[in-house]
Formats: C-alpha cells, structure tokens, sequence
C-alpha cells in the first residue's frame, strides 16, 4: 500500500510517512502489507481511506464509491 500511496503524494509535496500511517490505520492493515487490488473490496476500503485523508471526511457512501468503481471499469 505505501507504493500506491508514494506515487500519488510524494514526499516532495506531502508528509508521506503521515499518509501512509493514516491510511493503513483506516484499513486496519500495516502500511508494508501488499494489497489485492483486484478485491473490489480493499480498493473501494482504499478509496474511502483516501477521501477520507484528503478532505477530513469522506461525503460518498459505500455505494457510490463502488458506482463508481464499476463505471470506471
């Protein structure tokens, strides 16, 4: 998971380390655990810790997230 979240919000712009930790721990996972990317449930829980960092809250239900999971499929 630290490699997805590495590539989009590098430390060149972001406190990685904090975004990283902060995901995982929404997750429940360690930040070194690899993820199943073709789990369509650990992407949508992935996406919801994202929103959630990014904005201190995340607007979209689980539903909508997976909607748009689907539509970008």
């Amino acid at each position: 998971m630290s490699d997805i979240i590495s590539k989009w919000a590098p430390p060149t712009e972001n406190d990685t380390a904090s975004y990283i930790a902060a995901v995982a721990s929404a997750m429940g996972v360690n930040a070194t655990d690899p993820l199943n990317m073709s789990d369509a449930g650990t992407v949508e829980a992935l996406l919801a810790a994202i929103i959630t960092h990014e904005n201190g809250i995340n607007p979209y239900s689980a539903a909508t997230i997976s909607q748009g999971l689907a539509l970008a499929a």
